[in-house]
């Protein structure tokens, strides 16, 4: 028993970035639609961005991520140098916003509000292991294209389509971006309706499916040696759900139809007085 409290005490909590992310961008989302504060609206990538960097470089240091992370509140003023530390961005890159926001200011007090909430200040060591299911979560987009919602499929078939969003996750998840015949990378534009700014995002090589032959093959050569008809009768698996109880609970199992019938047959013989 003391060896499992031992291994309990070395369990280390992390939360998903990328929920803290989106959760961060509704809040200062909010924000930058009271009037006024409509200037905030423009840095909000920037400032999702800075997050992404500080969890990423924080080297698993608490005291190192509130460091980074709290050094927006002086960027966006137009300050890259205080007291304590500086910003690490080097030149401005072009697509910085041009207006930053003004100390004192509605935009600005509403930003120091949000970032310096006791709630968020008080999740940011469960982040500086940079943890987030962003791979996870782009492959159960990709599923519904093999598994759409809207419709409903039988165990077999939505497994054997499962099976075949694997494949195709295996064999396309770390494909190269793509690029010019000048070695430049190409990017795709896209317009977020909750921002209402556009973003550029890098497109990768379009996917080759090269296994679908392999595949095809195989199907073929087990039809070719499989001697049994096509309509001959498939027993069910022994794990497909039909045959898995409606209801988990430990009990007698119903009695017979013809039980039953039985019964209801001598209950209309009966007199009720």
């Amino acid at each position: 028993m003391l060896k499992s409290n031992q291994n309990l005490n070395q369990l280390f909590h992390s939360l998903d970035v990328w929920h803290k992310a989106k959760n961060l961008t509704k809040k200062l989302n909010k924000v930058a639609t009271n009037k006024g504060n409509e200037q905030l609206l423009r840095w909000i990538p920037s400032i999702i961005r800075h997050f992404w960097y500080a969890v990423a470089s924080c080297g698993r240091s608490e005291e190192k991520l509130k460091s980074i992370w709290l050094g927006v509140l002086h960027h966006v003023c137009g300050e890259h140098e205080w007291a304590t530390s500086s910003c690490k961005h080097g030149p401005l890159v072009d697509e910085e916003p041009e207006e930053y926001l003004a100390k004192g200011s509605s935009s600005m007090e509403g930003l120091q509000e949000t970032l310096l909430h006791k709630k968020l200040m008080k999740s940011l060591p469960y982040y500086i292991r940079s943890r987030h299911t962003g791979n996870v979560e782009n492959f159960n987009s990709m599923l519904t294209k093999y598994t759409p919602k809207r419709n409903a499929f039988g165990y077999e078939y939505f497994t054997g389509r499962t099976l075949l969003a694997a494949l195709d996750q295996n064999h396309h998840a770390f494909r190269p971006y793509a690029v010019t015949r000048d070695g430049k990378s190409i990017y795709h534009r896209k317009y977020s309706k909750r921002s209402k700014n556009y973003s550029v995002q890098p497109v990768k090589t379009p996917k080759q499916f090269k296994y679908v032959k392999k595949l095809l093959c195989d199907v073929l050569q087990r039809r070719v040696d499989d001697k049994k008809p096509v309509a001959r009768s498939v027993p069910l698996a022994s794990n497909n759900p039909v045959l898995i109880s409606p209801t988990l609970a430990i009990g007698n199992p119903p009695p017979r139809t013809r039980i039953l019938i039985k019964e209801h047959e001598s209950r209309k013989g009966r007199k009720i007085f």
